[in-house]
């Protein structure tokens, strides 16, 4: 219970008791019973509580945690969801199984949003309220997570107060292509879909504007249609939104905006010369590689780190980034040193500290590696793209080119925008390609893995396409594994294993230790151990312990060296009848064969290794 409340309140979320096996907000010492508006998100004075009353229940007031929940009663025969979501996409998402047996999808929400009670049969909104969370119980049963998936951005399709209804999927215009200087393929429903929701309204608005224009609509047609659902009336920088509609109508007529299609593209003429073509005989071999991280990025391209939570992401990244700046070998693997942009959009005091420990670290002087510790916005253009010119202009005044821009996470710095829409990861992407052409730096994003990580990081599939480097980073019996899973001009690394060593900065108030952790290369013998499939019969676990308890009262001798043997002095080596004797009276069988069973389990698997009538386990465990 205390480690959730832990987990619950680093996350920022707002608790509060309840009773137990009740939804009932707990009582006061006076008798006056708690709300809802008492959370808190502060973690001593929620554990004193708990401590002291370990069976209430715990409470998540979700508008003060800047969540949603769509608490679907999937166990109802009448509930309408599975229909509802048909042609919707439904994100990945932090996802709660509730005591009832229904399902409670979590997303991001601003205090701001406004939702009706209800969706459709059986599937309610709770925003301006809370929800109970694992391991509360009610009826007897228990509320459990089913994953472990950040929470995204509320999807556009979730209806709003005062909402026009949503074109339903089946209503879809078809997708239409518009020349708008560059060719920009437009899907119509989702793109008004996220105006009439308000998000990143100024360019949706704008490209909803050309598509109608190119389709001959009219100006009062398209006026018409806009007061109707164009969420006219939402808030605006400008102040107001009608003005810029007109706008954008004089300009998409000034522009001449028209459909253009494959057939009348072949025979529009070209202007400007036509690419060069290269045959056989011309080719020469190009030796030399554009490299930042030699086998890992290329300079000026586009990367993506991903995986799931509480892998080492952002140490890995800052880690790579402080060996690009100060010019050192990252892990054995040859760098181009350049200045680096570091854009943390979350956890500006800890990221500090993480600066710090890497730095003590490596201990490298007049580092060129700047981290901005704020939230970002690269959905729209004109939100934050003007102060990171300003703030690469200052880096490379006085530190030369930046050779590398780190966005920290994708989900904070698309400021709201829905990560699995491909409007919205659009013009991310677009946002991200400027700073490439505009810097020529290699732009580095750190991502999170889908609900299904086999399927690779989350969100809209234009991210994977424009991605030049992909790693993965996965976790394997404490040990963290990098895993270039798509490289598009070089030849792959060899996956790179590392675990994070805590590192103590000093004494807090209270005098406690203050840590933050460094990446540390571990030996290959052990990257392989931990991805070495253990045992997982139950008698041949008894041996594995039956292993340790010998050794740890001093049965046996480290190996000696020569035929069938390991490098001496290497593994803790004991008698095999001793061991026998010891291990066969803790099997779980009395068959006589279980225990030669166990062991020819052990060394088909390579786990335990037998020669001249002593056994050890090739294994961390064995190893002196």
């Amino acid at each position: 219970m205390i480690d959730l409340i832990k987990d619950y309140t680093e996350r920022g979320w707002h608790l509060f008791p309840c009773e137990p096996g009740s939804k009932k907000p707990a009582k006061r010492n006076t008798g006056e019973r708690l709300s809802y508006h008492d959370a808190v998100n502060k973690y001593e004075p929620l554990a004193k509580h708990f401590t002291k009353r370990p069976t209430d229940n715990i409470g998540l007031n979700l508008e003060a945690s800047g969540l949603v929940c769509i608490d679907v009663d999937s166990y109802k025969p009448d509930c309408e969801f599975n229909s509802f979501i048909q042609g919707r996409d439904l994100p990945p998402t932090l996802t709660q199984r509730s005591a009832s047996g229904g399902i409670h999808y979590i997303f991001k929400a601003s205090a701001l949003d406004q939702f009706p009670g209800t969706i459709c049969k059986g599937v309610d909104i709770k925003h301006k309220g809370y929800i109970l969370l694992e391991p509360s119980t009610y009826n007897g049963n228990k509320y459990q997570w089913e994953s472990d998936d950040e929470p995204a951005n509320i999807p556009s399709w979730v209806p709003r107060k005062d909402d026009t209804p949503l074109l339903q999927p089946q209503e879809a215009p078809p997708v239409m292509h518009i020349d708008l200087g560059s060719t920009l393929g437009l899907d119509f429903n989702t793109t008004l879909a996220s105006v009439r929701a308000g998000h990143n309204w100024h360019m949706n608005t704008r490209d909803l504007v050309a598509h109608l224009v190119g389709k001959g609509f009219t100006a009062e047609q398209i006026h018409a249609m806009a007061e109707k659902d164009f969420n006219l009336d939402g808030p605006n920088s400008s102040g107001n939104r009608r003005w810029e509609l007109d706008t954008f109508i004089k300009t998409a007529f000034q522009k001449g905006y028209q459909p253009i299609t494959p057939e009348s593209a072949l025979q529009a003429e070209v202007k400007a010369p036509t690419t060069p073509l290269l045959y056989p005989d011309q080719a020469e071999p190009i030796l030399s590689s554009s490299y930042l991280v030699k086998r890992w990025l290329d300079a000026g391209a586009m990367s993506v780190v991903y995986g799931e939570s509480n892998v080492g992401k952002s140490f890995f990244a800052l880690d790579l980034s402080y060996s690009i700046a100060a010019g050192l070998p990252w892990h054995g693997y040859k760098v181009k040193q350049g200045a680096v942009l570091y854009l943390a959009t979350e956890g500006s005091l800890g990221f500090t500290n993480r600066l710090y420990g890497v730095h003590k670290k490596y201990q490298a002087a007049n580092v060129p590696l700047a981290v901005r510790r704020a939230p970002v916005d690269l959905l729209k253009p004109e939100a934050d793209m003007p102060e990171l010119g300003k703030l690469v202009a200052e880096i490379e005044s006085s530190h030369g080119k930046l050779a590398l821009i780190v966005v920290d996470t994708l989900s904070r710095a698309l400021a709201g925008g829905d990560e699995n829409g491909s409007v919205d990861m659009t013009s991310f992407i677009r946002n991200v390609d400027a700073l490439k052409a505009a810097t020529g730096a290699h732009v580095l994003i750190v991502h999170h893995s889908g609900k299904d990580t086999s399927k690779g990081s989350r969100g809209h599939s234009s991210l994977r396409a424009a991605t030049d480097s992909e790693i993965e980073l996965t976790k394997q019996e404490g040990i963290c594994f990098a895993t270039a899973t798509k490289q598009r001009d070089q030849e792959a690394a060899e996956p790179f294993a590392f675990i994070l060593e805590s590192q103590q900065l000093g004494i807090d108030q209270d005098g406690d230790a203050v840590t933050t952790c460094t990446v540390k290369t571990v030996s290959d013998e052990d990257a392989a151990e931990a991805k070495q499939k253990m045992p997982s019969g139950a008698n041949q676990k008894v041996l594995l312990k039956a292993y340790s308890q010998l050794r740890g009262e001093g049965v046996g001798k480290p190996n000696p060296g020569g035929t069938g043997w390991p490098e001496a002095g290497k593994y803790w080596v004991i008698p095999m009848d001793v061991f026998r004797n010891h291990a066969e009276g803790k099997l779980s069988s009395t068959n006589r064969s279980a225990f030669k069973q166990a062991v020819d389990a052990l060394t088909a698997s390579g786990t335990m290794q037998i020669n001249e009538d002593f056994m050890w386990i090739a294994a961390k465990i064995g190893r002196i």
